[in-house]
């Protein structure tokens, strides 16, 4: 399949109807003019439609719930329908014949709203035109518990955007009642999806960093009619944690997920894929765009610094970063270093020339046995770089401190972060942050993830090598 025609290409031109929930009676349709997602809210809220608009083509074959929870180590359904004949295909006169599951969390109520903002995040000069957070509409839907843990409160969050066919989704629970509850796993997306449409469904999430995936194509148990007698067809996405999360929900605490983002794909073709999902970043995360043009120095001697940076002015470059070796020390605490590098930073800034430096965060990191990750088959400190920090211990904590207050008290516009969270689980149940291995993951996410989310408050440029665009970071390291 291929999309030739220009004349309204979102890619080639704006792409201006904006993004809309259209309310019937027992029917809200979100749109934008390329995708269109129709969900029925009795006798239970679910997904019953999800179209290619460009293409006029369905993506769906079955209904799913909108997402799949397990508390206390029992597992419950959000939303959804039974009763479906047949998972090759939906036909829409089986939907008023559906019914809900009683054991499953219930529709209470929506609400409309506009898209919120991930990050904090200001333009600057390099950046494109893109607004922020992305014009579109926000579709935020509350569901009631089954008695069994009737102080839970479920609540799904879709967005879409205007101009691109891109939906984001994620879950936020909360717990009303007097006493914890284990939240033990969580799938935030679950779609039946045609086999055709298999390859025009692109599916990401902001969870995301080396040895890290959320989306999951599996068999669907729900496919009797299949032609593979095993029933083994990949045809059923889940957008999930790997690893728990494992959170120990306190009363009065909200859980909120990670995010999933999903294109409806408008051809087969690698390129235009690739062109598509470009097209998304720059609306979701419009910071990718800043791309001053830097030069990585290799010594942090003032001398040298202050070369570097008056060969930046006169050449027209933009950004020094005090590289890997250099010498710097981003986690230094001595008044008068950093009082020289305040120096350099007011002698850039005159000059109109950002600057920054490198640090190493934690991964392939030794900061000791009681901060190390701990490797689960062998309960000793390990990881995939031999030792690498904990990001959930205390140590964190610290190390997050001593760099904000760094380029708090410098003024430095740049960090290189090498080594940011990676995924390293750890098996410790003595660290500040995580109570052992299967929150692990997350919590150290998270970790990382505010620590960005406080450089983007403070207008901090961040280079890291690792996946983290849509949660604040501008580019790879290098390039």
């Amino acid at each position: 399949m291929q999309h030739t025609s220009q004349q309204n290409d979102w890619l080639v031109h704006p792409f201006c109807q904006p993004a809309s929930i259209e309310e019937t009676d027992n029917q809200l349709i979100l749109g934008n003019g390329l995708i269109r997602r129709t969900f029925v809210t009795s006798p239970n809220f679910a997904t019953v439609g999800y179209a290619n608009q460009i293409t006029d083509s369905s993506l769906l074959r079955g209904i799913k719930p909108e997402a799949v929870l397990t508390i206390n180590g029992d597992e419950y359904e959000v939303g959804g329908l039974k009763g479906q004949p047949d998972y090759a295909y939906l036909d829409s006169d089986w939907i008023a014949d559906l019914t809900m599951d009683e054991n499953a969390f219930q529709f209470r109520g929506y609400q409309i709203g506009e898209p919120a903002t991930p990050y904090p995040w200001v333009h600057r000069r390099s950046t494109t035109s893109s607004a922020y957070p992305p014009e579109g509409v926000s579709l935020t839907v509350e569901f009631s518990p089954p008695p069994s843990v009737d102080s839970l409160r479920v609540c799904v969050h879709y967005e879409l955007y205007q101009g691109i066919p891109v939906l984001s989704k994620w879950v936020t629970i909360r717990n009303e009642s007097q006493k914890p509850m284990q939240l033990d796993a969580l799938s935030c997306e679950i779609l039946a999806v045609n086999e055709q449409e298999k390859h025009r469904l692109h599916v990401e999430s902001d969870y995301a960093f080396s040895r890290m995936e959320t989306t999951q194509w599996g068999p669907d148990a729900d496919y009797l009619t299949q032609v593979d007698y095993h029933y083994q067809m990949p045809l059923l996405m889940t957008s999930h944690y790997p690893l728990g999360p494992g959170v120990l929900l306190q009363p009065g605490e909200t859980f909120k997920s990670f995010r999933t983002f999903e294109i409806l794909q408008d051809s087969d073709e690698r390129e235009r894929q690739g062109l598509a999902r470009r097209k998304m970043y720059r609306t979701v995360a419009p910071q990718v765009t800043e791309n001053p043009v830097h030069m990585h120095v290799r010594r942090s001697e003032p001398d040298a610094v202050r070369l570097a940076i008056d060969q930046c002015a006169e050449a027209g470059f933009e950004m020094v970063i005090m590289t890997f070796g250099s010498g710097f020390n981003i986690e230094s605490e001595d008044p008068a270093y950093i009082a020289g590098m305040k120096e350099l930073a007011d002698y850039a800034h005159r000059k109109d020339i950002r600057i920054g430096g490198y640090t190493l965060m934690c991964a392939s990191r030794d900061v000791g046995e009681d901060y190390n990750c701990i490797d689960p088959d062998r309960g000793q400190p390990g990881s995939r770089f031999g030792q690498s920090a904990c990001l959930a211990s205390a140590w964190g904590d610290g190390y997050c401190q001593r760099v904000l207050n760094f380029m708090d008290k410098t003024g430095m516009d740049a960090i290189v972060t090498d080594g940011p969270y990676h995924g390293d689980v750890c098996a410790s149940t003595a660290h500040e942050h995580h109570n052992g291995l299967e929150d692990s993951q997350l919590r150290q996410w998270e970790a990382c993830v505010n620590f960005y989310s406080e450089c983007r408050a403070r207008g901090i440029q961040i280079n890291s090598p690792d996946q983290y665009y849509l949660n604040g970071s501008n580019k790879c390291g290098m390039g």
